[in-house]
């Protein structure tokens, strides 16, 4: 089962942040801004919906996230929120990677081993990541957002977001 996820500040008043950027590829339709090889849906193993990508021994990185910075942000210094389904299968450790560029250089690389935090195979658990983009981020700065499947193991993603949040004032 699917968790919705909203954050709230301390200091705020208990009102939720403000999400000025949501894309999602739940994987039932293209998503802009999401490139993949459709030949990994399956719907076998999925979280709600009719699909979701099965990841195995073949597919190294899973269906990309690709925007500017400046289209999340709109200039703002923000928050990233990635979140998604995701169905380990036996002993399954893949990474979650925001990769930031500048052209073709990666300026800036992290990753969240997802083993660390789906501590149960055999079903559906939310991961969440999230990383501040900082003041100086110049607009011409884009970010990549993929599961590397560097054990090339079996698993399955659903419901994969990436959500732009203004911070606390």
């Amino acid at each position: 089962a699917s968790a919705n996820i909203a954050l709230y500040s301390r200091s705020g008043g208990g009102e939720a942040a403000r999400i000025i950027y949501s894309n999602k590829n739940d994987y039932e339709s293209i998503s802009p801004g999401w490139s993949g090889d459709t030949s990994r849906l399956d719907i076998s193993v999925t979280s709600g919906g009719n699909f979701s990508e099965k990841m195995d021994s073949t597919s190294p990185y899973s269906s990309t996230f690709h925007e500017s910075i400046h289209n999340i942000s709109k200039g703002n210094e923000i928050a990233i929120v990635i979140t998604a389904d995701v169905f380990l299968v036996g002993n399954s450790s893949p990474l979650l990677v925001y990769d930031e560029k500048k052209g073709d250089r990666s300026i800036r690389w992290n990753s969240l081993n997802v083993r660390k935090f789906v501590t149960h195979s055999g079903r559906w658990e939310k991961v969440f990541f999230m990383l501040k983009t900082g003041k100086n981020r110049s607009d011409d700065h884009s970010i990549v957002i993929y599961f590397w499947n560097q054990d090339k193991s079996t698993f399955y993603i659903d419901n994969f977001k990436v959500e732009g949040v203004l911070p606390e004032n």
